[in-house]
């Protein structure tokens, strides 16, 4: 009689419910599977963010370098005539462009535009790539951004001459370079663009553009 009166008393003890220890085991392993779940949603998030941030510079990057290769190989060597002196409009520096182009990112072909090029900071440590353009004896020019974030973007210019060596800024006002280089990097990747310029010669003496802001 003993002996069974202390299995059922331990059976009621059982049936109870859990000891302290097991209740504070059983929280922290839930604790424990909770945090390893929101860790996993904020890496999903994370990677979605980071492709989709990817998949943008890439197409900005293509539509960009397609506007370039369109307003490079359509330029004009326009002049100018300055204090008595003529000048080409192309300029080129490390940090800004400016060409004159019959291709608008507006307007198609149908006019001629003075697009300008310009590099600056995004106050976040990178860079940005902006473009210009005005119509002739049309102002203020009308601003877009090319590549947003991107880092040590860099214009050069080499000339027709054979052997001629790359120069960070186009001082000939005689005559137009005939390779125009585009560096800079993405997304951690070093990327070069070389743009062959098909103007030569002048073809004609036009205004002065009242407003050239950036150059």
């Amino acid at each position: 009689m003993k002996v069974g009166k202390v299995v059922r008393e331990e059976s009621i003890r059982k049936e109870e419910g859990f000891t302290l220890l097991e209740l504070l085991i059983s929280m922290g392993l839930l604790l424990l599977i909770v945090t390893i779940a929101m860790g996993a949603l904020r890496l999903t998030g994370r990677s979605m963010a980071t492709g989709e941030r990817h998949t943008e510079n890439k197409e900005r990057l293509r539509a960009a370098l397609a506007l370039m290769d369109a307003q490079l190989e359509s330029q004009l060597p326009l002049t100018y005539t300055e204090s008595g002196e003529k000048k080409y409009y192309f300029r080129g520096e490390r940090d800004s462009l400016r060409v004159v182009s019959n291709y608008s990112m507006w307007n198609g072909s149908r006019c001629y535009v003075v697009a300008t090029y310009r590099i600056a900071g995004d106050g976040r440590g990178g860079q940005n790539l902006y473009v210009s353009e005005q119509l002739f004896g049309v102002m203020p020019p009308r601003e877009t951004l090319l590549l947003r974030s991107a880092r040590d973007i860099t214009f050069s210019y080499t000339g027709s001459d054979e052997g001629a060596s790359s120069q960070e800024s186009w001082k000939d006002d005689q005559a137009l370079p005939q390779r125009i280089t585009l560096e800079f990097t993405l997304d951690g990747v070093k990327k070069e663009r070389l743009f062959e310029v098909r103007a030569r010669g002048e073809r004609q003496q036009v205004p002065a553009v009242p407003y050239t802001e950036g150059m």
